[in-house]
């Protein structure tokens, strides 16, 4: 095996298959949240890049274990458990256009190291699926970011129930409202509140006046 070094970091290579490791190019970027390799791919550009790679290599494709995704196409895009890792490595033709979506930095390493005719051309039909796909593309980074900060704790959902209703009856008639507030905490702890509030109506009736009789004394 042959290495790069991107940003400090050692991009491997197998000089059999000529691929390059995409998941050394996504640590020279610092790791970024919803840029693993494997999520790029099932992004929906790549998954139309990745068939039309198939249709010009005859490849055979390798899919998920749902089979909703190509995740791979033997001797261009592989991955493979390494020590309990997943290592996903790619021909420079695709690992160039996998480092575009890693920032300016990887892209230029990548550009100076792998660039050819037909990775630019590779980069020119990527760059037309990317405006094609662009909504369902921020849905589906959206959608990963979450999910990466939800598995690292930094997100809580939190649920709220409010009897609106009950509180609106209660101010009416004089009677009592519970509000009850449900939170997921962490590590799957869910703790429950119930506020009751007790609303009095009180009305008061002002009694008649009394108009004093005048009395009139007849002469005798």
């Amino acid at each position: 095996m042959t290495i790069d070094i991107c940003l400090g970091v050692t991009i491997h290579k197998y000089p059999d298959t000529n691929l390059v490791c995409l998941t050394d190019l996504w640590k020279a970027a610092k790791r970024p949240n919803g840029k693993r390799p494997l999520a790029w791919i099932k992004t929906p550009s790549a998954q139309n890049l990745l068939s039309d790679v198939q249709r010009q290599t005859q490849a055979d494709v390798l899919q998920d274990s749902q089979q909703e995704f190509v995740v791979g196409l033997v001797g261009q895009l592989e991955t493979e458990r390494i020590n309990g890792s997943l290592w996903t490595y790619s021909t420079p033709e695709l690992a160039l256009v996998y480092a575009m979506e890693l920032g300016e930095d990887v892209y230029q390493w990548a550009q100076n190291t792998w660039s050819s005719s037909e990775a630019i051309a590779l980069l020119e039909l990527y760059g037309q699926y990317k405006q094609t796909n662009q909504a369902h593309e921020l849905k589906h980074t959206y959608k990963m970011k979450r999910r990466a900060l939800i598995t690292a704790g930094w997100i809580v959902p939190i649920v709220t129930v409010v009897g609106l209703s009950k509180r609106a009856q209660a101010q009416v008639s004089g009677g009592s409202t519970e509000e009850t507030t449900t939170t997921a905490a962490p590590e799957n702890e869910v703790t429950t509140t119930t506020t009751t509030t007790t609303t009095t109506t009180t009305t008061t009736t002002e009694a008649p006046t009394t108009t004093p009789l005048e009395t009139t004394e007849t002469p005798r």
